[in-house]
């Protein structure tokens, strides 16, 4: 890719679009004037009165109450994600302490698919995010520090395994090899029609409490960059990229350098928002003493084999969760209407406290309406925005052909 490029990125007239997806209602597009032109770079957006909290989009169930359904992350799974396009906000980011291994996050409140995933067990990230927008947690098992967490009851769960809450024979189903040739535990999906049947039969409330992300308008289409590629250096072949398209104003993405469609859609996975999060990577060890540090001791209740199993294995991020950290902000990226935004994420520690996300002069984030991923890395991982040219994507596209084309060993030397 060329180097070198700079975009300034003007705010004129605009037409701001709602994007029409997956249920939600349809809003008109509505003409900015110059005398409505935005104001410190966020561009004007009439926000309908049924607005998701977390998209911004028009949305029949815009006061119900989200679910935060937990993804497989392996690689072969990775063609048969379903659904993920249908999801408000997905949350990625390693699922274990000694490798950079990935899993996946859906939050399902505007659409109710009743077929998501391959699905896996939970961890106690996933369980931050999902309690900080307020949504039911779901699993097909977890660790033990997580399944502690849950037999709790720190936050409403359902799950298809052992620990917390179990969500019932009619939610949790494996589907057929005929449709998703894998091996039996990476067959493991929900439906949720039936999550959400089992969330009232367990006297979980449906109301939608999250107070909300706030948005911005999409900048005009002749005033979007031609291109640009953000790197996200998990390590191969777990290494995400997200290139800009500016006809569709989103982020196409790439797992392992190739095209991520949803497998029950046939869309391409293409977030209008983008978020990284730096931070420290933990993990829980017994013989850390968590008690005097004001924390919860994640060991209490987990049986000795389990302890000795587990210890150090599983990954325990800086993200200002109720129980166990003690660092509540830091850095962040954010991409949106083709611009990198230098910022940061806080959190003030307890139950259901939400995120908060700030540019570099202390102005909160405003997200484009539409689907927002969240890619938690640990610190020192490489994350890169390269802009570019209409030319930079065509040869982008032509190297990773080639790439697929090459045998395995050839094509495993070009990686980064």
């Amino acid at each position: 890719m060329k180097k070198g490029y700079v975009y300034a990125i003007s705010i004129g007239c605009i037409a701001v679009i709602a994007l029409a997806g997956c249920g939600c209602k349809k809003k008109d597009a509505k003409e900015i004037s110059s005398e409505e032109e935005a104001v410190g770079g966020i561009v004007p957006y009439e926000k309908p009165a049924n607005a998701s909290p977390i998209t911004g989009l028009a949305c029949e169930n815009y006061d119900k109450r989200p679910f935060g359904v937990m993804y497989s992350g392996d690689v072969e799974t990775r063609p048969y994600f379903s659904n993920i396009t249908k999801a408000d906000m997905v949350v990625e980011m390693p699922h274990r302490a000694i490798h950079d291994g990935t899993r996946v996050m859906g939050v399902f409140g505007c659409n109710a698919p009743t077929q998501i995933g391959p699905m896996r067990s939970g961890r106690v990230d996933f369980m931050n995010v999902a309690n900080s927008i307020d949504a039911v947690f779901v699993l097909w098992g977890g660790d033990s520090v997580t399944k502690n967490l849950l037999d709790n009851k720190v936050m409403n769960s359902l799950t298809c395994a052992d620990g917390g809450v179990n969500a019932g024979a009619s939610a949790c189903f494996r589907a057929d090899t005929a449709l998703v040739p894998l091996d039996m535990e990476d067959r493991a999906f929900t439906s949720m029609p039936e999550l959400i049947k089992s969330a009232g039969e367990y006297g979980y409330s449906n109301q939608n409490t999250f107070t909300g992300f706030q948005h911005q308008g999409e900048i005009a289409k002749d005033q979007r960059p031609a291109y640009g590629i953000l790197t996200v250096g998990y390590e191969n072949p777990f290494r995400v990229h997200y290139e800009y398209n500016p006809d569709t104003n989103s982020y196409d993405r790439l797992f392992n350098k190739k095209e991520e469609y949803d497998f029950a859609t046939k869309e391409r996975v293409s977030p209008k928002n983008v978020i990284v999060i730096q931070t420290k990577k933990d993990a829980f060890y017994t013989d850390t003493d968590y008690v005097s540090q004001g924390l919860r001791d994640p060991w209490a209740g987990v049986d000795d084999a389990h302890q000795k199993n587990d210890t150090g294995q599983y990954p325990n991020f800086q993200l200002g969760d109720p129980w166990f950290d003690t660092k509540t902000e830091g850095e962040a990226q954010f991409y949106m209407n083709g611009q990198e935004i230098i910022g940061m994420w806080k959190k003030e520690r307890g139950d259901k406290k939400p995120f908060a996300f700030y540019d570099a002069a202390g102005k909160e984030i405003h997200f484009v309406p539409g689907q927002i991923w969240l890619q938690v890395v640990s610190s020192g991982k490489t994350i890169k925005w390269d802009p570019g040219t209409a030319e930079d994507r065509a040869e982008e596209k032509v190297k990773r052909e080639q790439e697929a084309a090459a045998p395995a060993s050839t094509a495993a030397t070009t990686e980064e």
